[in-house]
């Protein structure tokens, strides 16, 4: 039997950042990135539960996906959101929990059958930034969107490194195998890389190598062109699904990164349709 994995890619949808309102929420800088710049933001409230966040633009915008990364959320802790045209209800997201459970190297099977190098252990789980994502079926338009939280039991703050409002993409080929997903950790040198925040020293990052001898050329033009509409050090979000499954909601196998130019290849000549493309995580 062949297996198809399914991948999709979370991009910049080209609007303006969202005016955000509600809350008790602190912060030098905007919250919300529609498009993504590689700048790590962060909100914190002064409420510990019940906050939510009302996102505003001038105009309905695309959008297909949001994600929600680098919080401090508990495990009790949920999150739920509705997108809005005007006072026309466009989604009606139920509650997901803001921290999925940390899943162990038994419940990693994917692994084993080759599709996937570099087995975590626990420990690497444990440290790593959490994140929630949810997609929609289809593209809807949107001037509106309403993010709740409630997380009673926080001993904290509760805080937000990076809300992305996305458009979503799905190559038309599958990639090479295999696949490799390695988790490293972040030494003091790596840090930074150009003005993107790779995460604090010590703590884990994950890079996924993609080949695509068969890519065709207007997937490979279209892929250099939402790095490049992201900018060169810009964010993506990248989601796979190595058994073919259509379950695009495991948190371990979806990360926040950028693509890393080929090898031997500059970015201004990056439209070439195939060859490896490097993913390297931001949080």
């Amino acid at each position: 039997m062949t297996i198809t994995p399914l991948i999709l890619i979370g991009h910049s949808n080209r609007v303006p950042s969202a005016t955000i309102t509600g809350g008790s929420w602190t912060g030098s800088r905007d919250l919300v990135k529609t498009r993504p710049t590689g700048t790590r933001l962060i909100a914190t409230s002064n409420t510990l539960s019940s906050t939510k966040l009302t996102l505003t633009w001038t105009r309905p915008q695309p959008m297909q996906m949001l994600v929600v990364a680098g919080h401090n959320g508990s495990r009790n802790g949920m999150m739920r959101w509705s997108a809005f045209e005007g006072s026309t209800l466009r989604h009606a997201g139920a509650w997901r929990d803001l921290k999925s459970p940390v899943a162990s190297t038994a419940d990693l099977s994917w692994y084993e059958y080759g599709l996937f190098t570099g087995k975590p252990g626990d420990e690497f789980y444990a440290r790593y930034p959490s994140q929630v994502f949810e997609y929609l079926p289809a593209t809807i338009g949107a001037d509106r969107i309403e993010v709740e939280f409630d997380d009673q039991t926080n001993a904290d703050l509760l805080s937000i490194g990076f809300i992305g409002v996305l458009q979503v993409w799905q190559p038309s080929v599958a990639p090479d195998w295999p696949i490799a997903i390695s988790p490293r950790t972040v030494s003091e040198l790596e840090v930074t890389e150009g003005d993107v925040e790779l995460g604090v020293e010590g703590a884990p990052v994950r890079e996924t190598r993609l080949s695509f001898t068969n890519l065709p050329e207007a997937d490979g033009v279209r892929l250099n062109r939402i790095q490049r509409e992201a900018g060169e050090t810009g964010e993506l979000w990248l989601d796979i699904d190595p058994l073919g499954q259509g379950a695009m909601t495991t948190y371990d196998r979806a990360m926040l990164c950028r693509q890393v130019q080929p090898e031997g290849v500059t970015f201004s000549e990056f439209w070439r349709a195939a060859g490896a493309r490097l993913f390297r995580e931001t949080f």
